[in-house]
């Protein structure tokens, strides 16, 4: 029941919104969200959230938020 109890926490957290540090991504060509994220150990509504993102549009250039630890 403890290790259940836990998971469901773990998978709570993992919804919430980072407030810890940030480190700047700059966007390049052929970057995605997912890959984005993914590559960063976050969900893409974390980096959406984190960024004020409405929609999944990126720009070359662009410059995103994403957790300094790798976790959000």
């Amino acid at each position: 029941e403890a290790a259940m109890a836990k998971a469901t926490a773990t998978k709570k957290a993992a919804y919430t919104p980072s407030t810890g540090a940030t480190k700047e991504y700059v966007v390049k060509s052929g970057d995605t969200l997912g890959a984005i994220a993914y590559g960063n150990g976050i969900n893409i509504r974390q980096l959406k959230e984190l960024n004020g993102l409405s929609g999944d549009s990126l720009r070359i250039g662009q410059k995103l938020k994403i957790p300094a630890n790798g976790k959000a």
